[in-house]
């Protein structure tokens, strides 16, 4: 993943912007973030860090290459090669998303596990504020991590309808607020499968 987004950022910045860097595709989107999550789960001797990391690839992870799909206009670049990127990218995110839960399924997997994870989410807005802000007032711009820079207009499907009726600041804090209610439910609904398949399995045996 590493490697494909150092590609994508060569073409973007050689190829669709004649030599000058495209701010607005920094790679840290919440699309983004497994990638780093990845390197982090694999550098980390922590079994503590491991399992945070495992535990985001399962909720947010998942929830992001899922509801990617929703809006697919930001898959579509001027280079062919990008856009087959952009789709083949948020698949993989399912993919990893799944796969983490299998990994979680062979551990004790319980909704409490789900605050490493959140942490982990958290901490990557915070960081993207604090991109949004600095690199703004440094003449970086365009740049809009993970959506909720001040300086624009919330543009998530369907949470941009509402900033007319609550504003753009209160539509950040929904759309933070909905994605961390998103990756909860997918950690519910996980727990509960596991719940079943050991009952099934005890009521078998």
């Amino acid at each position: 993943m590493a490697a494909t987004e150092l590609i994508k950022q060569l073409l973007l910045t050689f190829v669709t912007g004649h030599g000058n860097y495209q701010w607005w595709y920094f790679p840290w989107q919440l699309c983004s973030m497994p990638m780093y999550v990845c390197i982090l789960a694999g550098l980390s001797t922590s079994r503590r860090i491991y399992d945070a990391c495992i535990t985001f690839l399962s909720t947010f992870g998942l929830l992001a290459g899922i509801c990617a799909f929703l809006d697919t206009t930001g898959f579509h670049y001027e280079i062919g090669i990008l856009t087959v990127h952009s789709y083949a990218w948020h698949v993989i995110l399912i993919i990893l998303g799944i796969y983490a839960w299998y990994m979680r399924f062979h551990a004790s997997v319980t909704p409490s596990h789900f605050g490493s994870g959140l942490i982990i989410y958290l901490s990557a807005c915070i960081i993207a504020e604090i991109i949004n802000i600095v690199a703004y007032d440094s003449g970086c711009r365009p740049i809009n991590m993970f959506y909720i820079s001040p300086r624009y207009i919330m543009t998530q499907v369907y949470i941009s309808n509402l900033v007319p009726i609550i504003g753009n600041t209160a539509c950040i804090i929904l759309y933070i607020t909905a994605t961390v209610a998103g990756a909860l439910i997918i950690e519910l609904i996980a727990c509960a499968c596991k719940t079943l398949k050991d009952y099934l399995k005890n009521t078998n045996t």
